[in-house]
């Protein structure tokens, strides 16, 4: 993997799969692992935000304070834990870091 400059050679000599690409504006070559963390770091970055604005909306239910209690049809409150905290549990296996805080 790596970050070739323009009309620069590169020989793949990975023993596994290689993606060739672009990572913003420059041309990348990842190998399977990098691919496989520039997902799940795609992943964290885009669920994070969301999970903890659900996790304190949920909170928040019956803690007194003002705000609206968060409603899922069809989904129980210990579906909602027992689903994100596994998720969380093979992230966190799987990537060496939590999926939320």
């Amino acid at each position: 993997g790596g970050f070739p400059e323009q009309g620069q050679y590169f020989l793949a000599r990975e023993k596994g799969p290689e993606l060739v690409g672009t990572i913003g504006n420059k041309t990348a070559v990842a190998n399977n692992n990098q691919i496989v963390q520039s997902v799940s770091d795609g992943v964290f970055n885009a669920l994070n935000p969301v999970l903890t604005q659900v996790c304190n909306a949920i909170n928040s239910m019956g803690s007194g304070s003002s705000g609206q209690p968060l409603y899922v049809e069809g989904v129980s409150d210990g579906d909602i834990v027992r689903i994100t905290t596994k998720a969380n549990t093979d992230h966190k296996n799987r990537f060496g870091k939590p999926l939320y805080i």
